[in-house]
């Protein structure tokens, strides 16, 4: 059981604390344009994972401006924690990475007078995450104060016994961290599955039997247009597919939106009809990701401008084939695209003119390769669908043996079965 005594502020556990504990800088210390491509690196809410903190998309400023910012400095050593978003109170070690700043979205802590790796597992556990949301501020974007997150209550027992908790559960989570690294890897190779089947067949087009075709995008389509450009509103009107909604090779009606069609006429051939394939055509990381419209849509719907249709010529095509054939270009459609960092788009002319597609023109044939497509997309759905249940149970170890360390209920035995049952 834990001995309240042991229970302190987070405060209480570093030299200065007003120095010590501080987040980053607030309006026009730190705005967009201060940003460089090299310099001193700045840590966004993005780069902060629970132990992690992950490199990417990262943003600098100027030694002359680092040094204006310095109170807001990081260095190696320091946990790093996020006070806005959910999950609140995220943290990561600073390891293996130089020195920098941090944005206004988290808080950097330097704390003397406690194991600092014992403080980061204290910090990522479900007790303190449940204090500071309780603590936040705000429906959308929950936030919490820097005196919230100073005024922490960490258990802090004696050092040895701290260190007895970090030995426990640095083997927990290794173990932990080897079944996510091997679901993982089964769930890279479902998902590699039917992508090499899928590029194999179009790969080897064509035989005695059966003729191919290589034509245009254009040449095949009756329809290669974006969308509307939305008047919108809360109730009625159309449905709008925006590129939220087309992820995986599917379209999720539930992020849609709606427009006001009796403000602005949708023209008639973009209300999206069965068989469709939409393309997202801008932004990076969003663009070419395609899927298609495999149902009748249960009321009338349409996309928006980041959005084409690609409708092909039905005399041509077994309606699924299409589908697929688009998914087979996909990746070469997200690699297409022009224009500035963060605003690439691909134009109706580019996805018409550029992009060759192959094709048998025995409608028999198609329906064929349909069928063997569907099921291997079945079965692989299947397991992406097992392995992320696993991943999600290992995240949920990985909590409860948390909240068993900090709730006085942790022992090496303990550890061991909630780590066995896991696995």
């Amino acid at each position: 059981m834990i001995d309240a005594q042991n229970i302190v502020k987070l405060r209480d556990l570093c030299d200065d604390y007003k120095k010590d504990i501080v987040d980053g800088p607030f309006g026009a210390n730190l705005k967009r344009e201060h940003y460089i491509e090299e310099g001193v690196p700045v840590l966004k809410i993005q780069n902060i994972k629970q132990f992690e903190i992950v490199l990417k998309e990262m943003d600098y400023v100027t030694d002359e401006k680092a040094k204006e910012l310095n109170r807001h400095s990081y260095r190696s050593g320091d946990i790093i924690i996020t006070k806005l978003g959910l999950p609140l109170g995220v943290s990561a070690i600073v390891s293996d990475i130089e020195n920098g700043i941090i944005v206004a979205d988290l808080v950097r802590v330097r704390a003397q007078k406690i194991d600092t790796k014992y403080l980061c597992y204290h910090l990522n556990s479900p007790k303190t995450n449940s204090f500071l949301n309780e603590q936040s501020k705000g429906t959308t974007r929950p936030r919490v104060r820097i005196s919230s997150v100073r005024d922490l209550p960490i258990y802090a027992p004696p050092l040895p016994e701290q260190k007895r908790i970090v030995a426990i559960l640095d083997e927990a989570f290794a173990s932990i961290a080897s079944a996510v690294e091997a679901t993982e890897k089964n769930l890279e190779n479902a998902v590699e599955l039917f992508q090499s089947k899928l590029n194999s067949i179009f790969s080897n087009s064509g035989d005695a039997v059966n003729e191919w075709r290589s034509a245009t995008l254009g040449t095949v389509c009756e329809v290669i247009k974006r969308g509307v450009a939305p008047k919108y509103i809360d109730d009625g009107g159309v449905l709008v597919f925006n590129q939220k909604c087309v992820r995986n090779h599917t379209v999720d009606s539930s992020l849609a939106r709606r427009h006001n069609a009796a403000a602005k006429r949708v023209p008639e051939d973009r209300f999206v009809q069965i068989g469709d394939v939409l393309v997202n055509s801008t932004g990076v990381g969003t663009l070419g990701r395609v899927a298609q419209i495999r149902d009748t849509p249960d009321e009338p719907a349409t996309v928006d401008t980041h959005v084409t249709i690609v409708r092909p010529k039905q005399s041509m095509f077994y309606r699924e084939f299409f589908g697929y054939m688009m998914v087979h270009i996909e990746s070469e459609i997200a690699e297409s695209g022009e224009g500035a960092s963060g605003q690439t788009e691909l134009s109706r002319t580019s996805l018409s003119e550029n992009f060759k597609v192959q094709f048998p023109v025995s409608l028999t044939e198609q329906q064929r390769i349909v069928a063997l497509l569907d099921d291997l997309r079945v079965q692989t759905s299947e397991l992406e669908v097992i392995y992320q249940q696993k991943l999600d149970d290992l995240h949920e170890l990985k909590q409860s043996v948390l909240q068993k360390a900090f709730s006085g209920e942790l022992t090496s035995e303990s550890a061991k079965s909630l780590a066995e049952a896991g696995l």
